[in-house]
């Protein structure tokens, strides 16, 4: 992505403040600028949103925005829906007067003149919420199913980025807990009371147990980077630094162990490369679904 920043006044940043990011710390703040930057969305044009979700802020963005990161690639040429019942025919029209069972999106991207259909599925049931959901549930599904393909079709441009409509359901009974951000997949999900601390906490990080192997993770795909090469700018480390500080310390404490596991160079060496920012925020958005988790172990975040 290579889009100009975009600098914003003090003004404006004040109006962000009381408008859009409402309730933020000044991390918080400063991490959604930093995001409204580095993709190029207009907050005040609700490309952009700022929630706060469980007392931390979370960044949102519109599907009219993922849509626009792609097509500022020059390579995004178009996608379309489908949907299917129970029987599993898809349908390219939903006339059925319950919800579909499903949303299958078809993202097309021009590579080497040549162009390469990227599919998903989201299920009705992995992410139904309470009103839109409940008046065009055909639509709100598609546009989960889109995002998906979206992120599948252009990972290096929209990693890490979720439409608001896959979080809808983060706000009842179900919380997203592990999301692959090189396929944009729920892999794993827990009720809600578990993560506000209401349940046991289990495989949520109780303090008796050991910290999860950051290898646990599927790293993105070569072609992921190979696909959309480009340098890693100084937008984007400040970026990761800035999501740092939101961790608590035994969170910090198990993002320093990626760094190691992995063979991952400091944020600031001049080695990172794009694939190692692919991971870190992968971790980052892993980290930040999970409950609070106390660690002792006290290890510096990133070498200087």
């Amino acid at each position: 992505m290579t889009t100009d920043l975009v600098p914003y006044t003090n003004q404006q940043i004040d109006l962000i403040k009381r408008t859009i990011a409402v309730g933020s710390t000044d991390d918080e703040l400063k991490l959604f600028i930093s995001q409204c930057q580095r993709t190029g969305l207009d907050p005040f044009s609700k490309q952009i949103y700022f929630i706060k979700r469980g007392g931390k802020g979370t960044i949102q963005v519109s599907i009219d925005g993922l849509r626009l990161i792609a097509e500022r690639t020059c390579q995004y040429a178009g996608s379309e829906v489908w949907w299917c019942a129970d029987d599993g025919v898809w349908r390219d029209v939903w006339l059925e007067g319950k919800p579909p069972a499903a949303a299958k999106a078809v993202v097309k991207k021009v590579i080497a003149g040549q162009i390469i259909a990227t599919t998903a599925v989201a299920r009705f049931a992995s992410y139904a919420g309470d009103n839109l959901w409940k008046k065009m549930p055909e639509v709100m599904i598609a546009k989960c199913a889109e995002a998906l393909a979206l992120r599948k079709a252009f990972p290096q441009e929209t990693s890490g980025l979720y439409a608001a409509e896959e979080m809808d359901h983060a706000d009842g009974g179900i919380a997203v807990r592990d999301i692959d951000t090189a396929t944009g997949e729920i892999v794993r999900e827990v009720p809600a009371a578990a993560r506000s601390g209401e349940a046991s906490r289990g495989e949520l990080g109780r303090p008796d147990a050991p910290a999860t192997p950051p290898s646990r993770r599927r790293p993105p795909p070569q072609s992921a980077v190979q696909d959309n090469p480009r340098p890693v700018t100084q937008e984007d480390r400040d970026a990761i630094l800035a999501r740092a500080k939101l961790l608590d310390d035994g969170q910090r404490a198990r993002f320093a162990q990626v760094f190691k596991v992995e063979g991952i160079p400091p944020v600031t060496h001049p080695n990172l490369q794009t694939q190692h920012v692919l991971r870190l925020n992968a971790w980052l958005d892993d980290l930040a679904d999970e409950a609070p988790f106390d660690d002792p172990t006290e290890e510096p975040l990133f070498d200087e």
